[in-house]
């Protein structure tokens, strides 16, 4: 019986000698649209007017939500637009090896990711499926994210916690992007979601390939942080801007708004 190196060294072989065959490309554009995976009954349920565009070549590759179709209802919707991430655009450049991830929350932030966006893949080959018309198998994977804790003196102290994840990707497409966080596998990841978050994710919608280079900018400006400063600084920046909004006098009354204790 073949073991999981064996079956991973046969998939890309396969991918490779695929791609040989078909029409040279140089940039690929992914077309993701948002989604929620309910584990009791596999189903998923796609969320309206959320696209996300992730473009790539075979070293680097940016992810970032496309606003020309929100609606009120997606304005409005905070949970949604929290799971999805959609103030955030991820950059990889495998060459440089840089990981970054641009936060437009409050402030613009650009923080460090770590190789790969740091998640832990373990391959399932045993159930293949189809995503637009590509073969897929699962990953599953757990996601290192920081978290903030307010302390009594109100300060930040962070800790390390993670999120099991699961990722579709085809190694007939040799590339090891996806959506959001959902890198680092041997093909392109077509869907992907959140089981600790309520299972919200991203599935393709379409792909194109294009013959001429497409110019792929890196995010440069923002507040630089490394990955686990990101986990107090935000939230500290966040409660700093509520306390000063309400040391500002009420709107037509004259007095200060009242912090509560």
């Amino acid at each position: 019986m073949r073991g999981p190196m064996s079956i991973l060294i046969f998939l890309l072989l396969l991918s490779f000698e695929t791609f040989i065959g078909r029409k040279p490309y140089k940039t690929i554009k992914v077309i993701y649209h948002g989604i929620r995976y309910n584990p009791k009954d596999s189903t998923v349920r796609e969320i309206p007017n959320m696209e996300f565009r992730l473009l790539a070549n075979d070293s680097v590759s940016r992810y970032e939500y496309i606003p020309s179709l929100e609606t009120d209802e997606v304005k409005t919707n905070l949970l949604e637009r929290a799971k999805l991430n959609l103030k955030s655009i991820y950059y990889i450049n495998v060459k440089q090896k840089k990981y970054l991830k641009q936060e437009n929350y409050l402030k613009t932030y650009l923080i460090e990711m770590p190789v790969m966006m740091g998640i832990k893949w373990k391959l399932d080959f045993s159930k293949p499926r189809k995503i637009l018309g590509y073969t897929c198998y699962k990953a599953i994977g757990e996601m290192p994210v920081f978290n903030a804790k307010g302390q009594k003196d109100l300060t930040y102290k962070t800790y390390k916690t993670s999120h099991t994840v699961v990722a579709w990707f085809t190694p007939e497409i040799p590339l090891p992007y996806g959506p959001n966080r959902y890198v680092g596998l041997p093909g392109l990841v077509l869907e992907a979601y959140n089981l600790t978050s309520n299972g919200y994710g991203y599935r393709a919608a379409k792909i194109e390939f294009s013959d001429k280079e497409t110019e792929i900018p890196e995010p440069k400006e923002g507040i630089r942080l490394t990955f686990e400063e990101s986990g107090y600084k935000i939230m500290a920046d966040f409660n700093k801007m509520i306390k000063e909004n309400m040391k500002k006098p009420c709107e037509g009354c004259g007095k200060k708004k009242k912090h509560k204790k």
